[in-house]
């Protein structure tokens, strides 16, 4: 399987390059496009696996696939990071701080693991 970095290469629409119907998605699968490539976190992951899904319905239906198109890039990266404690820092392209960061992060944990409840 063609590798980069110990990541699985993927063509825009998630396949595994050279193969057809594999897919790989998130820790799993390094994607590039257009000078962009795809952050290893948990929202590209979840996005990632949302399309990679729908192009499986799409190979399986003889349907067009549809291109992933990442938001949360190495170029451009976002993250909120856990300090320990009640301390954590937010880091964007735009901005770095650190004041509230703790509570923007316990929020929007709580916001994710409600979908799971």
């Amino acid at each position: 399987l063609p590798k980069q970095k110990g990541w699985l290469k993927v063509d825009p629409y998630l396949r595994i390059e050279g193969l057809e119907t594999a897919f790989a998605v998130g820790d799993a699968a390094c994607f590039e496009a257009h000078g962009l490539r795809s952050g290893q976190n948990v929202e590209e992951a979840e996005a990632q696996g949302i399309l990679a899904a729908r192009n499986i319905l799409r190979t399986l239906q003889g349907a067009q696939l549809r291109a992933y198109k990442p938001k949360n890039t190495v170029q451009n990266p976002r993250a909120i990071i856990s300090l320990g404690g009640n301390k954590a820092v937010v880091y964007s392209k735009w901005f770095m701080f650190t004041t509230f960061a703790y509570r923007i992060k316990k929020f929007i944990e709580r916001r994710y693991m409600k979908r799971f409840t």
